[in-house]
């Protein structure tokens, strides 16, 4: 039993030693995350995300730029997006605010479509070992997309005919949470 606490104590140790690499460093980042979204209003829906961003650390340890690509099973969409991130190169624990904005295509074949990403989020990361670390972090996605509703229509030789099409904006989005990991 003292060996084993020795043993994990000593890799806490060697984590702490390596914490602020990425920190201090231009040059390639990544995030991968897993969430979710708490649908918020009249047409917010609750989701579970999928997400990768890759990019450069342009001022160490404080300006991070990139972009990435997700997946959101809400209304099965795929956002694409640029990533600001800036961070306090705080050793151990660093807090940090990102910003993602861009646009989410929508990848069911109806009468939806998807539109502008706007997601600003707080969280931590928790440096665990020489470039790498694990992260939280909870924001407000706002999901802009777009619903028709057929108002008129008949089938002709099995397809559908519009006659009356009413097009709606909604803020689909909500709070998200995601956790996830650095390289």
């Amino acid at each position: 039993m003292k060996k084993s606490l020795i043993f994990i104590l000593s890799l806490v140790m060697a984590s702490v030693a390596y914490a602020d690499d990425w920190q201090t460093q231009k040059g390639y980042r990544g995030f991968a995350d897993l969430g979710g979204v708490i649908g918020m209003g009249s047409h917010g829906e609750n989701a579970l995300t999928i997400s990768t961003t890759h990019g450069y650390q342009v001022v160490p340890g404080y300006l991070f730029v990139g972009a990435g690509i997700g997946f959101n099973t809400g209304s099965v969409l795929l956002p694409m997006y640029l990533d600001f991130r800036s961070q306090l190169p705080t050793g151990k624990w660093s807090p940090f605010l990102d910003l993602r904005a861009g646009y989410s295509g929508k990848l069911e074949w109806d009468f939806n479509d998807g539109g502008a990403l706007f997601n600003p989020s707080v969280g931590v990361t928790w440096s665990v070992a020489k470039r790498f670390g694990l992260e939280l972090s909870v924001g407000y996605m706002y999901q802009r997309a777009t619903t028709s509703k057929v108002e008129s229509g008949r089938y002709v030789n099995g397809k559908l005919e519009i006659s009356t099409e009413n097009r709606e904006r909604h803020n689909i989005g909500g709070i998200n949470i995601r956790c996830g990991f650095t390289f």
